[in-house]
């Protein structure tokens, strides 16, 4: 006995739906950040004392391009998952998930190669220290793109969204 396949449903599912939607946004947030993060990794560590730390200026690089190229791949994926493409669910799956341990990876390697300064007031004068460690603001600032990233992963993995991406 063999069963038939289910028909694939005539609308979107709406996790499916959300998840394209949550595509879009990140490729928004990810073509500002495209620009931004190189922008800020330069002068944030061009007014640094000691200038730009010896292979921050690839992993800035390296972020920026891998970043751009995953931007342009979400949309490609949105629009090929509303034209119902298996092909693009499964690539827009991986790219998320390579997405998040490319900021994942960042948080740790720009942490140990960019310094965060802080000044103290000892009672007796400022006291400036230099420590290399996660930086608080890059974590804060990729946070809402990892949730996002985590969210559209779990939409698209569901039974409906496999079977509206047919194709």
């Amino acid at each position: 006995m063999s069963h038939a396949a289910p028909f694939p449903p005539a609308r979107m599912p709406g996790l499916t739906s959300t998840a394209v939607v949550l595509l879009w946004v990140l490729l928004g947030v990810g073509a500002c950040g495209s620009v931004y993060l190189p922008v800020s990794g330069y002068f944030t560590t061009a007014w640094a004392d000691d200038g730009l730390e010896p292979g921050l200026g690839a992993v800035i690089a390296v972020s920026s391009a891998v970043l751009l190229a995953l931007t342009v791949a979400r949309g490609l994926f949105a629009v090929r998952i509303r034209r119902r493409s298996a092909r693009a669910r499964t690539g827009a799956i991986a790219a998320e998930s390579v997405g998040l341990a490319v900021a994942l990876a960042s948080w740790f390697v720009a942490g140990a190669l960019a310094p965060v300064t802080s000044t103290t007031d000892t009672g007796a004068g400022l006291e400036t220290t230099t420590s290399y460690g996660p930086n608080v603001v890059a974590i804060a600032y990729t946070c809402p793109g990892i949730i996002l990233s985590i969210l559209v992963i779990v939409f698209l993995s569901t039974a409906p969204s496999r079977g509206w991406c047919d194709r």
